[in-house]
């Protein structure tokens, strides 16, 4: 197997954990929960992921911060690095409406790499870009909004808005039309 492979294998089976303890936590997303009930879970959907696999996979995702691992009480909860992949995935999935939400920010100048971090994950989560730091989605995401900003050390700097009309709906209709 070549190493483009491996990392694609590696990357599939962390992203069917994530989703395994997703589901299995389900509206739970802060909670800790037992690896081992999780791994049954997932054994459900991929019984080709043995336990051996299963934990080393849950070690490397608790190395890069994905999950906060114990092993000494078998608990695993969701970083919310972790949970950014997730949302990544997920917020695709969510319903769209007429309800349109705005994030606006101001970060200053001196952490703009987290500035470049927190308008990376609004991409990831599906905004569209109305003005220099505007950003317009039209599902209800504010809880990974939230998470994304933790994430991204910016909390204190950005504004969720929820609007049912503006003075630009036609616009963002046609955006989100594309």
């Amino acid at each position: 197997m070549s190493r483009q492979e491996t990392k694609e294998k590696i990357k599939s089976i962390t992203m069917e954990i994530l989703e395994a303890l997703d589901t299995f936590m389900g509206a739970l997303l802060f909670s800790a929960g037992s690896a081992h009930q999780f791994h049954k879970q997932l054994y459900k959907r991929r019984p080709d992921i043995d336990r051996d696999t299963f934990y080393h996979h849950l070690y490397s995702m608790n190395q890069r911060k994905l999950i906060n691992y114990d092993h000494t009480s078998d608990s695993v909860k969701f970083t919310n690095k972790g949970l950014m992949k997730i949302a990544e995935k997920v917020c695709s999935r969510y319903d769209t409406d007429e309800i349109f939400r705005f994030v606006s920010f101001d970060i200053p100048e001196k952490l703009k790499s987290f500035r470049d971090q927190f308008r990376s994950a609004l991409k990831r989560l599906g905004f569209r870009h109305v003005q220099k730091s505007l950003w317009v989605i039209n599902r209800d995401v504010s809880q990974m909004v939230e998470i994304a900003a933790l994430e991204c050390q910016v909390e204190k700097y950005f504004t969720y808005i929820v609007a049912t009309s503006s003075d630009i709906d036609g616009i963002l209709v046609k955006m989100f039309k594309q």
